[in-house]
């Protein structure tokens, strides 16, 4: 039973340092493509902010 326990609580732990790296690098690239369209697309969109607005 201890062994079991131990396991489950390791599978744990990748999964949930996992999803935080994951959590981290969506971040990330969201945040770089949001500034890469808000700069490419500024001069062409200025009504890019009604995005943040409506969220």
């Amino acid at each position: 039973i201890s062994a079991v326990r131990g396991r489950s609580s390791w599978w744990a732990v990748i999964a949930v340092y996992g999803g935080l790296t994951g959590l981290c690098l969506a971040f990330i690239v969201s945040y770089f493509t949001l500034t890469v369209e808000t700069i490419t697309l500024h001069p062409f969109m200025p009504t890019t902010s009604r995005l943040f607005n409506g969220a």
